[in-house]
């Protein structure tokens, strides 16, 4: 899988973090303030355990990548 690619002139990396449910809305908006490519979602159902997360995958530029790290997850 590559974990790069380029569009208009911009490099992005592929980032996967698993996020609760009740903190969807909170990563929505530091997607749009990073400047965040949405490419995918996931549920995870762990069942009994009731620690059910989304798995979003997102392209970060890389400008934005040490800034976007250091948010809470």
């Amino acid at each position: 899988m590559k974990l790069t690619c380029k569009l208009n002139k911009i490099k992005y990396l592929l980032v996967e973090i698993p996020i609760k449910k009740e903190d969807v809305n909170y990563w929505k908006q530091n997607f749009d303030k990073y400047d965040c490519i949405f490419q995918s979602s996931k549920y995870i159902n762990n069942g009994i355990l009731g620690n059910s997360v989304f798995l979003f995958r997102i392209l970060v530029p890389e400008k934005n990548i040490i800034k976007f790290n250091k948010e809470k997850i």
